[in-house]
């Protein structure tokens, strides 16, 4: 390890529907392999996997899935430094529960890391002031083409 301090990795997948557990580009076993491998290759900085599967197969809109919540929970004990991803939407597909989980990710010190990059960054951007909008509407009033007051010059 050289020296570097270990940085404790675990995975998170998700797969929406039980067809897609084994087959498809985002089954839970490609997800699983290349968050795996993506940890393998980072073993000199110290980063290693620690035992315990956390998959679930629900919606990404929900927060209602039994490995998510196991996941946390083990978070909150300080089991874990770092949830790798096959991809970001394998966390959610919800903006406020995106902001919501980066939050909870922060105030433990836990890094989010994603194997495949967002083919289009801007989506993330968007869907987080989407989420920022929906939290604070008071603070964007008026600034957006579609608000109401904004149109009726409230």
């Amino acid at each position: 390890m050289n020296g570097k301090k270990q940085i404790r990795c675990t995975i998170y997948a998700r797969n929406a529907t039980a067809e897609g557990v084994t087959t498809g580009e985002n089954s839970l076993r490609i997800q699983k392999e290349e968050a795996l491998n993506y940890i393998k290759q980072r073993k000199n900085d110290g980063w290693v996997c620690v035992e315990g599967e956390y998959h679930d197969i629900a919606s990404g809109l929900t927060m209602e899935r039994p490995a998510l919540k196991r996941l946390m929970e083990d978070i909150i004990q300080q089991k874990i430094d770092c949830v790798v991803l096959f991809h970001i939407d394998r966390l959610t597909r919800h903006g406020d529960h995106f902001v919501d989980l980066q939050n909870f990710f922060k105030e433990h010190d836990v890094i989010l890391v994603t194997v495949m990059p967002p083919a289009d960054e801007s989506l993330l951007i968007i869907e987080h002031i989407h989420a920022e909008v929906a939290r604070r509407p008071h603070l964007f009033r008026g600034s957006l083409p579609d608000d109401s007051a904004n149109q009726t010059g409230q």
